[in-house]
């Protein structure tokens, strides 16, 4: 283990075991970060763009596991346990952030298609995603897995498949783990992204 994932690891024990006892703690609240190609979210989100756009995809279901369906961020401190922070919590409800950060990472991602959360045209392809894990982990990163389906206008299944992405922390605290679960999530969105450009290649769910 590298120095810095070591000191991650620790980071994320330390953070698990509640800091410092006896230290009074505010609440601090916290939202998912912006994707981190921002240039290209404003291209890919805006309404000229969506007119234009040659392909629609809705995400129709963003579910969480239900202990993630909290407002405490969740830490695992190893192979069996789960914490949530008493004092380090989400600003909004996590699927709610999940789903609005998915559309905002696709719309950067396939700038040639018009992204929604819910409602949609007839013929669009719809995307259910479930997320399993979106938490920091003891191995020092912030993860996020799960699995998402695919499925065409008619309700076809096109594509299911499971999906897993990790980020080391880059220093000590939440406001590191957060942003370490945010890039996690920018490669969640772009694998996504790149299935979806896949299954357009072999000239299915057009």
């Amino acid at each position: 283990m590298t120095p810095r994932l070591w000191l991650a690891a620790a980071s994320i024990a330390l953070l698990a075991a509640g800091g410092c006892a006896g230290t009074p703690q505010t609440t601090e609240r916290y939202t998912l970060p912006s994707p981190a190609s921002g240039a290209a979210v404003g291209m890919g989100a805006s309404e000229d763009t969506a007119t234009m756009a040659d392909y629609s995809v809705v995400i129709d279901r963003l579910t969480v596991a239900g202990y993630l369906d909290e407002p405490g961020i969740v830490l695992q401190p190893d192979a069996i346990r789960l914490r949530q922070a008493s004092n380090h919590q989400w600003a909004e409800a996590l699927g709610r952030q999940l789903a609005r950060g998915l559309r905002q990472r696709l719309a950067a991602e396939l700038p040639d298609t018009r992204i929604l959360v819910g409602g949609g045209s007839p013929d669009a392809l719809r995307l259910q995603v479930n997320v399993e894990q979106f938490q920091g982990h003891y191995t020092g990163v912030g993860i996020a897995s799960g699995y998402w389906q695919l499925r065409g206008a008619e309700g076809e299944l096109l594509l299911e498949r499971d999906f897993s992405a990790s980020t080391p922390l880059a220093e000590d605290g939440y406001p590191a783990l957060v942003r370490a679960l945010g890039a996690s999530w920018d490669k969640v969105a772009a694998d996504f992204a790149t299935q979806i450009r896949r299954l357009r290649a072999r000239g299915t769910g057009d």
